[in-house]
């Protein structure tokens, strides 16, 4: 819902850890680590989305105990301010393989990963899925072309009319590595993709 600012930081004093900035009067205040020690280990925290009303987070890390490299977890912030233990939502989202940088979206009622282990067209594809109860999530199903391809398709945002989302990928004509990318939708099916340029330099965004 645009007050929350979640990043990660790699610097010599944090590795790969979750930061959060929540938006004041004016502007955004000064970020914070999470306060739970169980948020940001010694492991790689890469991604994550909040809930609209900023009390559940759902992450990816590739800490020990997980079914694969990277999984998806779920932590809920308590009455007290404080954030919870997380957890490991299991299958059928976490697989032997990796599951990353998690996206809600229709006021948490939907899920957006990508994903390597399960059925799809390459590398990391795109995948959706939905709530069916508290904490139980249904069957993820790809998204498909020309959402995925057979490189690396690794996040999206949609815009708030769901006309258009943007997507983090790795194309045959991408500037370097990731580059963003708009898809647009007609009748919720994805039907083509646009590559963000600037236009005074003719770099990617």
């Amino acid at each position: 819902n645009g007050e929350f600012i979640i990043y990660n930081v790699n610097s010599e004093d944090y590795f790969n850890d979750l930061f959060m900035s929540e938006k004041g009067r004016r502007s955004f205040m000064p970020p914070k680590e999470f306060d739970s020690k169980e948020v940001n280990l010694k492991s790689n925290e890469m991604g994550a989305s909040l809930s609209n009303d900023g009390t559940v987070m759902y992450f990816c890390s590739d800490r020990e105990g997980g079914l694969g490299g990277f999984d998806i977890y779920m932590v809920k912030r308590l009455p007290t301010g404080v954030w919870g233990e997380p957890k490991n939502i299991g299958p059928p989202i976490n697989t032997s393989a990796n599951e990353q940088y998690p996206m809600l979206e229709d006021n948490g009622n939907t899920l957006y990963f990508s994903s390597n282990g399960h059925p799809g067209m390459g590398e990391m594809d795109l995948f959706k899925s939905l709530l069916l109860e508290e904490d139980n999530w249904s069957t993820p199903l790809n998204l498909g072309y020309p959402v995925n391809t057979t490189a690396n398709d690794l996040n999206i945002s949609f815009a708030s009319n769901k006309r258009y989302a943007y997507i983090a990928a790795n194309r045959d004509d991408s500037f370097g590595d990731l580059d963003i990318y708009r898809i647009t939708f007609e009748n919720a099916k994805a039907v083509s993709y646009t590559h963000l340029r600037a236009h005074e330099t003719g770099r990617n965004l």
